[in-house]
């Protein structure tokens, strides 16, 4: 997940480059019922911002709830974190909000859609690993988070769990919140713990992660997959295939500002990331009812799932350039099958691209 802060259209643009692409085709007019749903996914993913209110305002009323707020506080910030960051607890195996009925009114919202184009067996594991990031990642959210595209029933018997910053298992009520999703911390423990509790356990992960948002914008496809290789380590040391996910529409649902490379504001922008782990991108989109707002644009998302890449578990010693090779050789592999993905499918569902995909590395 990515923390991002709105900015409306009247921004100097001097020393950078701001990118507006208006669709050929008029966007359609969600229903009400699908702005609410999508408002309350806008409002859970900056919860780190508001979400504090609640406790705090109980704590100060009753002495009582400030004392099971303390307990509370102790556990997610003591036990609570170790156990999620560790994936000790197991997540249920249907998480209860999963298939929360609100969900399939957001994907409506964005005529989301997705593609099987290869068949997966359910006595695998599997890696997820969707690119591009955009700004936070809606179309993770709305396919493997939840069940509102029919992930179910076109993956029968593939468990995924979504992984997302560690930091948020120690936010308040969006813990739970978020382990009501089965959502997992993206570290090194907890996907290994969950790639090997049995077989059709699967992870999705988006290997640009929150720095990818900084170079998001309307009409273009840059993902910084390039230079990411955690998910090729963890696929040999698990002997979890890789599957290769593209997001077709995820960076056109704001209007980005980008910075110039170089200059203060950019530097200051990857200073923030650096320390808080999250990406403070300066955006706009469009107004609840209409006009310029924080509500994205309701263009099509469409999710195109590749063919499994077969992955064997890795048995030799990882320092040696053997190990390397493999990884090198893997991870050469997945670019491949993202750019195969691309070319396949741009003309259908990226029309409107104003540039052609860059996988960057550096």
């Amino acid at each position: 997940m990515t923390a991002s802060w709105g900015l409306w259209p009247a921004v100097n643009t001097a020393q950078g480059s701001s990118r507006r692409t208006a669709s050929s085709k008029p966007e359609r007019q969600p229903q009400l019922i699908e702005r609410l749903a999508t408002l309350w996914f806008g409002m859970t993913f900056c919860s780190l911002l508001w979400v504090w209110v609640l406790p705090v305002y109980m704590a100060w009323t009753s002495r009582w709830a400030a004392a099971a707020i303390a307990i509370y506080f102790a556990y997610i910030l003591g036990p609570g974190w170790k156990d999620a960051v560790a994936d000790k607890r197991v997540p249920l195996r249907q998480p209860v909000l999963k298939k929360w009925s609100a969900w399939p009114h957001m994907a409506r919202y964005f005529s989301a859609r997705l593609v099987r184009t290869a068949e997966l067996p359910p006595d695998g594991n599997y890696i997820f690993t969707m690119v591009p990031h955009g700004l936070c990642a809606v179309s993770g959210w709305i396919n493997f988070a939840t069940d509102a595209t029919g992930f179910s029933r076109t993956f029968p018997g593939i468990n995924v769990h979504c992984c997302t910053l560690e930091s948020n298992f120690r936010v308040p009520l969006l813990r739970e919140y978020i382990l009501a999703h089965g959502l997992l911390a993206a570290s090194k423990g907890a996907i290994r713990n969950a790639l090997t509790r049995g077989a059709g356990e699967s992870v999705l992960l988006v290997p640009g992660g929150a720095a990818e948002a900084l170079v998001a914008a309307p009409g273009t496809y840059n993902t910084l997959a390039g230079k990411r290789r955690g998910f090729v380590h963890m696929a040999l040391e698990t002997g979890a295939s890789i599957v290769p996910v593209f997001a077709f529409g995820e960076t056109d649902m704001y209007w980005t500002h980008i910075p110039a490379r170089g200059s203060l504001l950019a530097r200051v922008l990857r200073a923030v990331k650096g320390v808080c782990g999250f990406a403070v991108v300066l955006f706009w989109g469009v107004g609840f009812f209409h006009g310029h707002g924080i509500m994205p644009r309701a263009v099509p998302l469409t999710t195109v799932v590749g063919a499994p890449i077969k992955v064997d578990k890795w048995a030799g010693p990882k320092e040696g350039q053997e190990y390397s090779d493999q990884v090198e050789a893997l991870h050469k592999q997945y670019c491949t099958a993202i750019t195969t993905l691309w070319e396949q499918y741009k003309d259908q569902y990226a029309p409107d691209r104003k540039s052609e995909l860059r996988i960057l590395s550096e």
